[in-house]
């Protein structure tokens, strides 16, 4: 009709909300005529028709993924196009994953003056952060303990160990997506234990090798 239409300015933004849902958001803004049509696209990945939400307000147009899964992950485009002309953005949704044990704690028993080793592995490192406690109280690195966190493994070393040390461990890790913990109880043994029993042991093998 030699009317002048003018193509549309798309752009592209991410919002959180409390409960955890992500939404791909996509401001549109139309100088034509005619109502565009409007297309989401994810290039690595369409999730299930059922935990997608659509929502249209004026030129305001919102794409939600409810409860979220791994694969939901990609690069997303908006495409919107008329008898104008075509627009279209895009943005990579990046899914942060809750680390979990894949190999807690076990129960440990140590004796004074040896080593402590407490090990642990988690699925997910990629932004994780570790925390360990004893007995509610939070462990610090020093000269006498060693805190590591190194491809998945978690662990925490004593190099001599003393009686103050037994109580309740708790291995705390957590990223923007949640935290999981998982504890031991450590014991630790004094060596006049040991040779008490070996003492008693000792007497016992040579009051029944003279008899």
């Amino acid at each position: 009709s030699g009317q002048d239409y003018n193509i549309f300015k798309t752009h592209c933004g991410l919002k959180r909300f409390d409960n955890g849902q992500f939404f791909d958001n996509h401001q549109l803004t139309s100088h034509t005529d005619e109502f565009p049509l409007l297309l989401f696209a994810n290039l690595n990945h369409n999730p299930t028709f059922l935990r997608v939400l659509n929502s249209i307000s004026e030129f305001d147009h919102t794409l939600g993924i409810m409860r979220l899964e791994a694969d939901d992950g990609g690069l997303y485009v908006c495409k919107v196009s008329n008898n104008a002309g075509s627009a279209e953005c895009s943005m990579e949704l990046q899914i942060v994953v809750r680390p979990n044990f894949v190999k807690p704690l076990g129960l440990t028993a140590a004796v004074v003056g040896a080593p402590l080793h407490l090990e642990c592995q988690v699925d997910e490192d990629t932004g994780v952060s570790v925390t360990w406690t004893r007995d509610g109280r939070k462990v610090h690195q020093s000269p006498n303990c060693k805190l590591s966190f190194d491809n998945k493994k978690v662990s925490l070393d004593i190099l001599k160990t003393t009686l103050k040390d037994c109580g309740n461990y708790v291995c705390t890790v957590v990223n923007e997506a949640g935290s999981t913990s998982c504890s031991t109880l450590v014991k630790v043994q004094g060596k006049r234990l040991f040779f008490y029993c070996f003492c008693q042991a000792f007497m016992y093998h040579v009051s029944h090798s003279h008899q």
